[in-house]
């Protein structure tokens, strides 16, 4: 069995999935709703100034790590029987984004950037939030890619 990394970056079509999450990061954070949003979406233009593109290059470099994380799921998923991988990655949206979050988690705390450091620390909790809600989308998308 391909593991996650394998089936979704594969030459193929590696480029149009990373794209298309890009494209529905993008989506989210541009309707995010309320002050938290608003607040939320200024850090992201400064981090965008300081390091341009910054949703793109993130996804392109996190996206093997990111699928690292959630593969434990994906398994779970295969095991299972589970029909359908959207659903059952939407039934568990709050573990994945924990799994995905766990990355960031890793990757902040070597960073040298304490302006980073601080806005993650800020807007942890509401990413969280927001990212659960998304992982039905995500999952639907990443269906459409696994072979």
């Amino acid at each position: 069995m391909k593991t996650l990394s394998e089936d979704l970056l594969a030459a193929h079509h590696r480029d149009e999935f990373l794209n298309d999450v890009v494209a529905l990061i993008e989506h989210h954070v541009a309707h995010l709703p309320g002050l938290k949003g608003l607040s939320f979406k200024a850090g992201l233009a400064a981090a965008n100034r300081a390091v341009p593109d910054v949703i793109p290059r993130g996804t392109r470099r996190l996206m093997p790590q990111f699928l690292d994380a959630i593969e434990p799921l994906y398994r779970e998923f295969r095991a299972s029987g589970a029909g359908d991988f959207s659903v059952f990655f939407g039934r568990n949206a709050e573990r994945a984004a924990e799994l995905l979050l766990s990355v960031a988690d890793a990757r902040l705390a070597q960073s040298p950037n304490t302006a980073a450091q601080a806005f993650y620390r800020n807007f942890r909790g509401y990413v969280a939030r927001e990212l659960a809600t998304e992982m039905p989308a995500f999952g639907t998308l990443m269906r459409n890619y696994l072979d």
